[in-house]
């Protein structure tokens, strides 16, 4: 985790991955996303905002800050008891996460004769991948201990705080978003 100095300092005077691991993905539209979010959050200093979701290597790898990862599979028995019990906004909050960042799909991955795995099915939405004309993304992850969702996060176009469109990402056409969630 960086130092507050570092995180703290404009973009442009921070210290940025140059390992191989970066070159080689820097332009690939999900980690363009994640770096563009980083830029995008600095430049309107809000140096305290810590990000949740699932996949979430890219974004703690680009923005250099703690990441919640909202995988089922990466957590302890206490996240999985809160799944199941539907406390997920609690545990959120816990953690002190102040945005979800997600990507979006217009339909399922059906290019393999696998389903959408349990813990991605949040993320087909179509309306919001086309825009911002929309009611609710239903935000919630997977317990694969328990096999249950969580309860659902109900995240408004009014909550965007970035979105960019990433093009195919296999079948589906993709959109990264990130909400900053509403203070209770």
């Amino acid at each position: 985790m960086p130092d507050a100095e570092k995180v703290n300092r404009p973009r442009a005077q921070r210290d940025h991955p140059t390992s191989t691991y970066a070159g080689k993905f820097r332009h690939q539209p999900r980690h363009a996303a994640a770096s563009e979010f980083e830029a995008h959050i600095c430049d309107r200093e809000v140096p305290a905002h810590r990000a949740a979701g699932t996949d979430a290597g890219a974004l703690a790898f680009w923005t250099q800050r703690r990441v919640v990862n909202l995988d089922g599979v990466m957590n302890d028995y206490r996240y999985q008891r809160t799944l199941r019990d539907g406390k997920f906004a609690d545990y959120l909050r816990e953690q002190g996460v102040t945005h979800i960042s997600t990507g979006l799909w217009d339909r399922a991955q059906e290019y393999t004769s696998r389903p959408t795995e349990p813990m991605y099915r949040h993320q087909i939405d179509p309306a919001a991948v086309r825009g911002r004309d929309y009611a609710c993304h239903e935000f919630y992850v997977y317990s694969y201990v328990y096999r249950v969702y969580s309860d659902p996060l109900c995240l408004a176009p009014q909550q965007e705080v970035y979105r960019r469109f990433l093009g195919k990402d296999g079948v589906a056409d993709a959109t990264y978003v990130v909400y900053r969630l509403e203070p209770r």
